[in-house]
């Protein structure tokens, strides 16, 4: 949480003593990895202190007004049309719930099946081998911020799954009160809502407050934050594309290029670590780290010029592409086809690089995204359209769009 949060909700002359407090009593701990403007100072619930998250009532009035003072922001019409339609939007929630339990237990039971000796390669090896089973992990682009020595403990690791756990809960506890925790990035343009915040796992269980029977489906842009650095390609180039970056663009509106890339380095695993492993070693990392890596040395070799741009952006601040691409997707996701959508009152809510609508807005939706990103950049998308909803799980579908 920001110190600017804590500030406007605690009270600027305590929060600090608060924290200082939680900390001398072992209730939190703390990394004390700062860094101005790179890493904030990271806080976690102590081990002896953790526990499965509960929902508790505010009680103090005055506390509560700070609260919700923080949650009042400034939208731009697009925004505020994505938070009216949040209103539509309700969960499953015991389902939800026993949901992630089971996914906990099961989390903690391979923890417990595991051999001591290097536990965490273990646990993740284990969960590459089941990758139809859900488990509570850690994305290869979040490893840094554990302690590597402590994840090979078993009660440090399952404490970790623990926290992820709650932050299930917590996201799902948020749609069942209603707490839209509606917060566009004045930086990005992006909009952060409890949908947003909702893992993937548990979109299932959403459903339309109006038509509970009717499935949700989600429409996404197929290697989505590839395909958007495409959009950087063609300003970098003022379309005098070289060969290799025509090849990456091509194969980015197909929809092709994770297929391709797995098949000619013959990666092991499935694809969504193939995708953690692309955006950790090449778009998300420092360019000496990049130049170094082994897993992305193929694609170096394969897309020289791809890969110059990457560098080009990434050159005096390596957080800079992942705005840029961020910055871009929302122009055109919430600028663009939000806007042209929201005054024929379609329902919909943005999940960053895809739109989660009902099925009867299918067309209406994929022909605006197409039509934006062809007329800004001259570029069209893959789509993919899937039924999210559990009660219509039996029935999933995803189509090209063509």
């Amino acid at each position: 949480m920001k110190a600017t949060t804590l500030r406007d909700v605690l009270g600027a002359d305590y929060y600090q003593i608060i924290v200082d407090d939680l900390l001398e009593w072992g209730v939190i701990i703390t990394d004390n990895q700062y860094e101005p403007g790179v890493v904030s100072r990271g806080y976690d619930i102590s081990m002896a202190y953790n526990s499965k998250a509960v929902e508790i009532m505010i009680l103090k009035d005055t506390f509560a007004a700070k609260l919700n003072k923080v949650k009042h922001v400034t939208a731009s019409k697009p925004e505020s049309y994505i938070r009216s339609q949040l209103k539509y939007i309700e969960i499953r929630h015991q389902e939800a719930l026993q949901y992630i339990d089971a996914k906990y237990d099961r989390t903690t039971q391979l923890i417990d099946s595991l051999p001591s000796e290097g536990l965490y390669g273990s646990f993740k090896q284990a969960i590459e081998d089941y990758p139809d089973v859900d488990f509570y992990s850690i994305s290869l682009k979040d490893e840094d911020k554990y302690d590597s020595l402590l994840l090979n403990e078993a009660d440090y690791l399952k404490s970790v799954m623990l926290c992820k756990r709650n932050a299930d809960f917590a996201a799902i506890q948020n749609i069942v009160n209603r707490n839209f925790c509606f917060k566009p990035d004045y930086v990005t343009g992006r909009v952060y809502t409890f949908i947003t915040n909702l893992s993937r796992s548990l979109r299932q269980f959403l459903y339309h407050k109006k038509y509970p029977d009717t499935p949700l489906v989600n429409i996404d842009i197929r290697n989505s934050q590839p395909f958007i650095f495409c959009s950087l390609l063609v300003d970098y180039y003022n379309n005098n594309l070289p060969a290799d970056v025509q090849e990456y663009i091509d194969l980015c509106s197909e929809g092709k290029l994770y297929n391709v890339l797995m098949a000619e380095m013959n990666f092991v695993g499935d694809r969504k670590a193939f995708k953690q492993m692309l955006f950790a070693t090449l778009f998300y990392c420092r360019n000496g780290w990049a130049d170094k890596s082994k897993d992305s040395e193929y694609f170096r070799q394969k897309f020289p010029n791809v890969y110059a741009v990457i560098k080009h952006y990434k050159a005096n601040d390596y957080t800079r592409l992942s705005r840029l691409m961020q910055t871009t997707e929302a122009d055109i996701m919430i600028k663009k086809v939000v806007k042209k959508l929201m005054r024929k009152s379609t329902f919909l809510t943005t999940i960053h690089d895809s739109i989660l609508t009902l099925p009867e807005h299918i067309t209406e939706v994929m022909d605006e995204i197409k039509y934006y990103f062809d007329r800004e950049y001259s570029i069209t998308p893959s789509l993919e359209v899937d039924y999210v909803t559990r009660l219509y799980a039996d029935n999933m579908c995803a189509f090209e769009a063509a």
